[in-house]
């Protein structure tokens, strides 16, 4: 069965890949397996401290402000 999964890309430092390959290797993991387990480790951690309500409202309010800028380009390169 084939997996519905996505790629990720970023960029690290030589220094910061090199660490990441060491901790993977120690815990017998790949380091795809480490970041992924890490990233949501994480993510999941954010979301019990702050709550996922607090995370969606404020970005709410960052799409809001976006929003608003963007018309605000609009209206001003017609005139």
């Amino acid at each position: 069965m084939a997996k519905d999964t996505s790629p990720v890309c970023f960029r690290l430092a030589p220094e910061q890949r090199r660490v990441i390959e060491v901790v993977a290797a120690y815990l017998n993991q790949s380091v795809s397996d480490f970041l992924r387990q890490s990233a949501l480790a994480m993510a999941e951690s954010i979301v019990k401290d702050n709550g996922m309500d607090k995370i969606l409202q404020a970005l709410d309010e960052e799409n809001e402000q976006n929003r608003r800028a963007l018309l605000e380009l609009q209206r001003s390169s017609s005139s």
